[in-house]
């Protein structure tokens, strides 16, 4: 590691309270200190020594640093379930996300939502395949129209559970 500037750590070849502070830190003492060439300058520099700890004492906190820093293009939010919800094995994960009324499965997901889709226009007057003709043609208030429709039900949904 490195340390104070040279200047600072020794003032007429004795050690300052800085290269003391600095070797203490390390866990040594001031005669295994060592001076380094930097861009800045010359520097103390030391070496800190650490015990090996246990591969299953480092892991939890290193793959939970990793895993956060992983860039999704959008976080999945849960409304209708606003507690974490315990994942008790990789292979339960699906599960305990539909128990929690979350549809983690893309497909499935899909469907729910065009059977949604297709109830909302039926209850509007209209049908899956007229939305669907109204957005390809550029319809914007046929599918606002829904869009209200779908958030109704939605309400609804959420009041009844």
């Amino acid at each position: 590691m490195v340390g104070p500037p040279i200047r600072a750590a020794f003032r007429d070849d004795k050690p300052s309270r800085a290269a003391e502070a600095f070797a203490a830190n390390l866990g040594g003492s001031v005669a295994e200190l060592r001076r380094i060439d930097t861009p800045k300058g010359v520097y103390v520099a030391g070496t800190k020594h650490e015990p090996g700890r246990r591969a299953l004492e480092l892991l939890p906190a290193a793959l939970a640093a990793i895993a956060k820093a992983i860039p999704f293009r959008r976080a999945m939010r849960c409304f209708l379930h606003p507690e974490p919800v315990p994942i008790p094995s990789p292979q339960g994960y699906v599960e305990a996300l539909r128990h929690a009324h979350v549809l983690a499965v893309p497909h499935e997901r899909a469907e729910l939502m065009k059977q949604r889709l297709v109830e909302a226009a039926k209850r509007a007057g209209g049908s899956w395949e007229a939305l669907s003709r109204a957005a390809k043609a550029g319809d914007t208030s046929a599918v606002l129209a829904l869009r209200r429709a779908m958030r109704a039900a939605t309400r609804n949904a959420e009041e009844r559970r």
